[in-house]
Parts: C-alpha cells; sequence; structure tokens
C-alpha cells in the first residue's frame, strides 16, 4: 500500500542518519531530504523528518546556526505529532535534542546545552552521547573537573548498559578545548579516538591528521605540526577538487596553520 511504500521509507530515512553522523557523509546527507519532499505535505510528522534531515545536512555542511535554528523548529514539531502508538517520535525528538545539546557545547554555550539536556529522557541511547556532550560544554570553560565528572558519568553507563550510540562524541570540539589549555594528555586523547575512527572510515583520516597536527604544536615541534595540518587540509578533498569539503577538519587545519604561522 501506498501508506506502508511511506512508513519504510521514513524507516530507511531514519537509519541513514547513523552512517551521515559517523562517517560525516555528505553526499549521503545531501540526498535524504529529496526522498521526503514528495511526500512532506501528507502529514506534519512526515515534515517534520524531512526538516530533520534538512538539518542535518546544513550541520554536516558547516551551516551550524542554519541547523541549530531548525532542529529547535523540529523539536516542536515532533512534540505536536507525539502518540503512544508511535513511541519511536520521543526517541526521534531525543536525537534533535542531543544535536542541539552538540552544537550548544562546541560553541560554549553551557547553560544552554545544559538546559537542552534535560529535556532528553533518561534512557541510555542518548543519554550516554549527551553526557560527552556536556563533558565538551564543561571543557570550552576550562572546567577540567567537570569535563572529567561527566565523562566518567558517560562511560559508567555505557558500562550498564553498552547502548551504542547514534552520535560519536565531538572530538573537534574535545581537540579545541584542551588545545586552548595546552594540556597535551586531552589531545592525545583525541589523537586515539580520531585514530580508531580513521581506520573504519575514511573521512575521519584528515579529523585524525588534523588532531595529530595540535599534538605536535602543543608538543612544540612545529614543523611535525605544519607537516600534519598542510596533509589534513590536502585531505579535506582527498579525491576531487570539486567534491564535497571535509568542513570540520578544513577549519581545524587552517586554524592550526595559522598557530604554528604566528
Amino acid at each position: 500500500s501506498v501508506e506502508e511504500a511511506i512508513r519504510l521509507l521514513v524507516l530507511y530515512v531514519a537509519i541513514s542518519i547513523v552512517p551521515v553522523t559517523r562517517t560525516w557523509d555528505s553526499v549521503l546527507a545531501s540526498k535524504l531530504p529529496d526522498l521526503l519532499e514528495p511526500f512532506s505535505a501528507l502529514s506534519p510528522l512526515l515534515d517534520a523528518v524531512r526538516q530533520n534531515v534538512l538539518a542535518l545536512r546544513e550541520y554536516v555542511e558547516g551551516r551550524r546556526v542554519q541547523a541549530r535554528t531548525r532542529w529547535g523548529e523540529v523539536y516542536e514539531l515532533l512534540g505536536r505529532c507525539m502518540s503512544d502508538a508511535q513511541p519511536w517520535i520521543a526517541a526521534m525528538r531525543d536525537a534533535v535534542a542531543q544535536g542541539i545539546v552538540k552544537h550548544e557545547a562546541s560553541i560554549g554555550n553551557r547553560a544552554v546545552a545544559f538546559e537542552w539536556a534535560a529535556k532528553i529522557e533518561a534512557k541510555a541511547l542518548h543519554r550516554v552521547g549527551t553526557l560527552y556532550e556536556l563533558r565538551v560544554a564543561c571543557l570550552m570553560h576550562g572546567d577540567t573537573a567537570g569535563a572529567e565528572y561527566h565523562g566518567k558519568q558517560a562511560e559508567l553507563l555505557a558500562l550498564r548498559h553498552s547502548p551504542r550510540q547514534m552520535f560519536y562524541p565531538s572530538w573537534a570540539s574535545e581537540l579545541a578545548g584542551w588545545l586552548a589549555l595546552r594540556d597535551l594528555t586531552g589531545v592525545g586523547r583525541v589523537v586515539e579516538a580520531t585514530r580508531s575512527l580513521a581506520a573504519r572510515h575514511a573521512r575521519w583520516v584528515p579529523h585524525l591528521r588534523a588532531a595529530e597536527g595540535a599534538f605536535e604544536l602543543v608538543r612544540g615541534d612545529l614543523l611535525a605540526a605544519r607537516a600534519a595540518f598542510s596533509d589534513a587540509l590536502a585531505q579535506t578533498r582527498p579525491h576531487n577538487p570539486e567534491g564535497p569539503l571535509a568542513v570540520l577538519a578544513w577549519t581545524d587545519a587552517i586554524a592550526g596553520l595559522i598557530a604554528v604561522w604566528i
């Protein structure tokens, strides 16, 4: 039936969000909204799902302020669609809230990040990732004790429930925090985390090289730092000069090179 076909399409789009968030696949992210566009007028829920993947595309492409604004609207739209018959809507709403926490934490809006974190249901699926985002929110203010506390809470919750998280921790934002503090141990932790991800997903390679550049910068080896940052910059478009840009890695590489030059 038409209804069943639409339901399966929505399911496909929802499932596709996971690889986008884990691999920064901007090509896949750009295709998802178009799949739902012909049907979005049929119901507020379909429109909310489409708006959600539009926000995801904006986030991956580096248009973070637009994504944050749209996610706020999606959160309200999903709230009006809540029903006991469709519990997955609540889970999607929690995921949207976590995305907002991620954004607010990354720009140092600690109070807003904590406010949105409080909206998320106390379920392990999104709660573990949210605690990692709160670690970043603390780190951006130089609150290493708060960052350590929330990181340990996330690890304990993950050990108890062992859910696989939809979003990876915000390693780029955490890198910025540790780099600002000139904390070699913290930067090294980010290097190890991104090395593991780069071994599985090629799109994490420029992030790894940027993190390695930051490590060398804090260590005082400017030549090694410049080489790593330059390689990260080259890796942001490794195969096609006209292809999609790995925006976060690009900004980290440029910022790193500027730090080396000055």
